[in-house]
């Protein structure tokens, strides 16, 4: 071996001992850093088991927007049972705490239309709509079911704007034709996503307490992207014993649709009318 090679193998050497006698320091660093990277991510939880907590208030669902149940009436009866029994039987299927429902305005909300109770203004007709008959069958299956009433829309009687008296009339007609079938409405909105007026809001609740339906809650709904937010209750007159809070039904509701027509059915008395 040459003067030249001996020279190299010793450098060599010296640089393999010295890389080797940095490997631990270089790990202890980079355990040190992964200790502190974990300190500083560590989160402290306290779980107190006596505590009441946060109240689960459940889960509801929308039958609206234009007709999406509108089929399940012509469905063949073991089929519909079936249907029926998944949605709203306690303790089997979804069972469904509550129930929010269109209320029919004779115009095209969304993927279709629903009947108006009072196609011309002070010709009341209760029976038109299919949604008495849903929320007749809710409460034969769970009679502590919720049920909330919304408008995607409103007849063109009512005036240029959905926020006038003649709406709030309209939407009081709507409850006397609930309580005609056995209903209890326990939350009553105003005009689906289009924002809300507090003076409206605050003349629908007067108008409640004074025709009985004091223990309504009137709620607001959510606003469409762009429009300001709203508050969710003009609170009852005494209040409700469930808490006002649940008119959003915020997350929790789920729109109930049947999108095929079975080949058995016929037409049905509650077929949908033509939009104003």
């Amino acid at each position: 071996m040459s003067a030249v090679q001996r020279r190299v193998t010793r450098i060599a050497g010296r640089v393999v001992v010295a890389l080797l006698l940095l490997i631990p320091f270089a790990v202890t660093g980079l355990t040190t850093g992964i200790t502190q990277a974990k300190a500083q991510t560590t989160t402290t939880i306290d779980a107190n088991g006596t505590s009441a907590g946060r109240t689960f208030y459940g889960i509801g669902a929308i039958s609206g927007g234009g007709g999406n149940s509108r089929l399940l009436t012509d469905y063949p009866a073991a089929e519909q049972q079936e249907i029926l029994d998944y949605l709203f039987k306690p303790d089997y299927g979804a069972s469904l705490q509550i129930l929010k429902v269109e209320i029919g305005g004779d115009t095209n909300s969304t993927d279709g239309s629903e009947s108006s109770i009072e196609h011309t203004s002070g010709t009341v007709n209760c029976d038109n709509g299919y949604e008495w008959w849903l929320m007749e069958q809710a409460k034969a299956l769970n009679p502590s079911i919720k049920f909330y009433g919304l408008a995607w829309g409103a007849p063109g009687w009512v005036g240029s704007s959905f926020w006038t008296t003649a709406t709030i009339n309209y939407l009081v007609s709507w409850l006397g034709c609930a309580t005609s079938h056995g209903l209890t409405i326990s939350y009553l909105g105003g005009w689906n996503e289009r924002g809300y007026n507090i003076s409206w809001y605050e003349q629908l609740r007067s108008t409640l307490n004074a025709d009985g339906y004091s223990r309504s809650s009137a709620c607001t709904t959510r606003a469409k992207a762009g429009t300001a937010a709203a508050p969710t209750t003009v609170r009852p007159t005494p209040p409700p014993k469930a808490p006002a809070s649940r008119c959003g039904l915020a997350r929790t509701d789920r729109r109930i649709s049947t999108s095929a027509r079975p080949r058995s059915s016929g037409p049905s008395p509650a077929a949908m009318s033509t939009p104003t």
